[in-house]
Formats: C-alpha cells, sequence, structure tokens
C-alpha cells in the first residue's frame, strides 16, 4: 500500500510528513460542527504532545449539522453506495441513569408504522407506511429516534432526539426532517400513555400487546390559541 514512500528520496519524505502533519493538525484543532469525531490517540502522532478541547455542540444544534452533513452527501456523493447498517450502541440504559431514562426503553428498537392521515378536511383519510428507528445514544440519557416515511404527499425522513429534563419533570424531544422543519415538544407519561405536545403538533398514544404495538392519534393546531383537531391515526408494530 505505501511502496511509493521506498522510492520517495529524503527530501519527498520530509515534504509528504509536513503535510501529514499539517492534515492531523487541522482536524485537531477543527471545534464545532467541523469536528466529527474526537482522536486523540491521532494527534498524539504530533510532536508536542497536546490534547484541545472542542466546543461541542448541544444536541438541537449538533443534529442539525448531521442532518446538513447527511445532506451534503447526496450532493456531492450521489453515486456512493448507501447501507442501513445499525450504529452499535448500548441496548440498555447505563445503571446511572434515572428511573425515568428507564421509561424510554419502551421506545427501543425496530418499528413497522402503518396509520392513517387527513391531506384535507374535505377529502377522507389517506393510508401511509413508515419505518421508525429508536436506539440508545451511548451513556443511555437520550435516545434517538430516527424516521422514514411514505406520505401521500411524499416521503419524508427525519430524526429526534429525546431526554428528560429533571427541572421540568417532563421528557423533551427536538426533531428535525428532511424539508428542513424544526420542532421541540415536552412529553409526559401515565402508566403505558405517552402525550407529546408541541405548539402546533399533539400525540397521544398507548403501549399494547405486552409492549409490541403502539396505538396513537396525532393531532393539530394552526396556532397556540386554535383547537385541536384530528390528523393521524398511527399503529407502530415492532419487529425487532
Amino acid at each position: 500500500m505505501d511502496e511509493d514512500l521506498e522510492q520517495m528520496s529524503r527530501e519527498g519524505l520530509v515534504a509528504e510528513v509536513e503535510r501529514l502533519r499539517q492534515g492531523i493538525r487541522r482536524h485537531r484543532d477543527s471545534t464545532g460542527h467541523e469536528l466529527c469525531w474526537h482522536h486523540p490517540d491521532l494527534w498524539a502522532r504530533l510532536p508536542g504532545a497536546t490534547d484541545p478541547l472542542p466546543a461541542v455542540p448541544d444536541w438541537p444544534q449538533f443534529l442539525q449539522g448531521c442532518i446538513r452533513y447527511r445532506q451534503s452527501l447526496d450532493e456531492q456523493a450521489p453515486h456512493a453506495p448507501r447501507t442501513s447498517e445499525q450504529l452499535s450502541v448500548p441496548e440498555e440504559p447505563v445503571s446511572g441513569a434515572s428511573a425515568e431514562h428507564r421509561r424510554l426503553q419502551q421506545f427501543i428498537g425496530h418499528w413497522k408504522t402503518e396509520g392513517t392521515v387527513r391531506v384535507d378536511a374535505a377529502r377522507p383519510a389517506v393510508r401511509f407506511d413508515a419505518v421508525d428507528t429508536y436506539e440508545w445514544v451511548p451513556g443511555g440519557f437520550f435516545v434517538l429516534h430516527r424516521w422514514d416515511a411514505q406520505m401521500p404527499d411524499g416521503r419524508t425522513q427525519g430524526v429526534e432526539i429525546i431526554g428528560y429534563d429533571a427541572s421540568l419533570a417532563k421528557y423533551t424531544v427536538h426533531s428535525y426532517d428532511s424539508a428542513g422543519n424544526t420542532d421541540v415538544m415536552t412529553a409526559a407519561v401515565t402508566n403505558d400513555t405517552w402525550t407529546f405536545e408541541g405548539k402546533t403538533l399533539r400525540f397521544t398514544g398507548s403501549f399494547q400487546d405486552g409492549g409490541k404495538t403502539l396505538t396513537g392519534v396525532w393531532d393539530k393546531r394552526t396556532d397556540e390559541r386554535a383547537a385541536w383537531e384530528r390528523l393521524m391515526h398511527v399503529r407502530p408494530s415492532k419487529i425487532s
């Protein structure tokens, strides 16, 4: 793989090492959304031990960056192979997580979702299908939800990050979709019934069949003073 190094002169090798070090330094000194992975082992190859601390984006801003990065790959590498392989993450929250965090375990897994949605009040509801995946973010304090839905008006994809805010005594949900929309909701649970509510969207659903299905409805409103109207019926079924 590196046979070309054997043919280089001393001056060529020095130039190659200098370029390599410059590349490592650019990566090491990146911060915020420029830094995709933290690689102190790589940086240790540089003379003068240093491990600078980057500015770490908060979760909502971090997920916005992830979505933009993925969209850029469609533009810059449209013919590169795609994979649906899952990221390996813990199946259970770590022991330090609270009882409220552990309630999110109900969602963990891969779900096949069927439902109906009202496009407008003058027409009957239309069927749609989706795939939903919920997995623990390493550490066990947040759940990452990804969806891929074939709606009547086209395909929509997106991600949510679900956590628990002890100061509010509520779950928090930040979502981002493939159309550039963002939303913030809070959630609460009573027994096996969950309610997610934002300014214009509200979900109410209950786990049934021993946690294998989640039957619920989505409501919408035009603003916070308007009445809620039924938008969708959904029924995710766990497939793994």
